[in-house]
């Protein structure tokens, strides 16, 4: 009976790493694959000229090829800060709109007309009073995207800062006709320490989830920074006019409504990556629960790109579960001591230590094989995805999230 109980345990551990094989470890392959080949990308000297750098450049006529609008509700610190950063990006033509959420001379206000002075191609724009009745937040960016001149429009949070001058270039090079949004990678600070770590693994393996979406044709949201819209695209489909009851989500929602298939580009060069400040655990606390709720409202039809996390989450505890039962009938199977109590419950036991043979190898090798693979292939596929994504080697931590993932929001 206890030479069953391991068959069975082999047979299940068999299963559960398949399944996990699939549903975890190989799930974002066309998302490596893209990275893989995009980092082979090189700079367009043609369209990335030193030259026609901000702080260089004059008042350009022409109109600009890409709009980069940043909101901001009261963060002239972040403004002044970051705001350099977008200015000083290296492509022939662009500008910079801060779309402030004040109607007032704030402290935004006086940050960007001082950089007026130095950066033409900066602009602002104010909510009127007469609207302060609608969430602040999407009415300042719907009236910065409005106001945009170029054909596309990158959406920005004030605390997200490129890591590169190359950033916007790499994003404009699918800015076709034939797409509508493109959305780049966006995370916390990756040099942080051990109380950051989940975060910054969460919000990766979130984006891996979006990214292999929309690289299949199905446009399940994305991030509401370091994103891309085209512009007419953006009126025609009525903007967030489907989420103003929602203080929150805005860019996701819109693309989970409004996107079509085959209409989504994924950046993934390590020159496009933007990071941002990792805020307090109260504030990512109450982060994680908007992440919750926006994925609530997400339409029925897509909820299954989330189902392999979850599929996984399960057979990680049945694959370590089958491990344990194969081990235990195994130290039973060799031992040399009877148990009554699991004698009384019908199982023979052996009543002398039999002697290995090379006949139990079949059974004991596949299950150390497994076992083996259980330790590494966690470890290899999120080396894989952190190097796709620019993001630093988790090690060991790997495994513990792995092992919590399932009492927590895979999404």
């Amino acid at each position: 009976m206890l030479n069953m109980l391991a068959v069975a345990s082999l047979l299940v551990m068999l299963l559960s790493v398949t399944i996990l094989y699939f549903t975890r470890w190989k799930a974002y392959e066309k998302v490596v694959q893209l990275a893989e080949e995009q980092a082979l990308r090189t700079v367009s000297l043609e369209k990335n000229r030193p030259e026609a750098s901000a702080a260089t450049s004059g008042r350009r006529e022409k109109t600009p090829a890409v709009s980069v609008v940043v909101t901001s509700e009261g963060e002239g610190a972040l403004i002044k800060r970051n705001l350099e950063s977008l200015l000083n990006q290296r492509l022939a033509d662009f500008e910079v709109v801060v779309a402030n959420a004040s109607s007032e001379e704030d402290e935004t206000f006086i940050v960007v007309s001082e950089l007026q002075k130095k950066y033409p191609h900066l602009r602002q724009t104010f909510v009127p009073k007469v609207h302060r009745n609608i969430d602040q937040h999407k009415l300042a960016l719907t009236l910065g995207i409005r106001s945009a001149k170029a054909p596309w429009v990158v959406v920005m949070l004030p605390d997200d800062v490129p890591e590169s001058r190359d950033w916007l270039y790499h994003l404009s090079t699918h800015f076709t006709n034939d797409k509508d949004v493109v959305f780049g990678y966006s995370n916390y600070d990756n040099s942080i320490g051990s109380p950051g770590r989940r975060a910054v693994f969460q919000n990766g393996k979130r984006f891996l989830q979006q990214a292999q979406a929309a690289l299949e044709g199905k446009a399940v949201g994305c991030g509401g920074t370091n994103v891309a819209f085209r512009r007419e695209w953006f009126l025609q489909s009525g903007g967030f006019v489907d989420s103003l009851e929602v203080p929150y989500g805005e860019c996701a929602l819109l693309v989970d409504a409004r996107a079509q298939e085959g209409r989504v580009a994924v950046e993934l060069h390590p020159d496009a990556v933007t990071r941002r400040t990792l805020p307090n655990a109260s504030v990512l606390t109450e982060l994680y629960n908007v992440a919750d709720d926006i994925f609530s409202r997400l339409q029925g039809r897509v909820r299954g790109v989330f189902v392999n996390d979850a599929v996984a989450g399960v057979a990680i505890y049945v694959a370590w579960l089958s491990v344990v039962l194969f081990v235990c009938a195994r130290w039973l199977f060799f031992g040399t001591v009877e148990c009554a109590f699991l004698t009384a419950w019908g199982v023979d036991l052996p009543q002398e230590t039999p002697h290995y043979e090379w006949a139990y190898l079949a059974l004991d090798l596949p299950a150390l094989l497994l076992g083996v693979v259980l330790l590494l292939a966690p470890i290899w596929a999120a080396k894989r995805w952190c190097t796709a994504l620019n993001e630093r080697n988790f090690g060991i931590y790997v495994w513990w999230f792995e092992l919590l993932q399932p009492w927590r929001n895979s999404h």
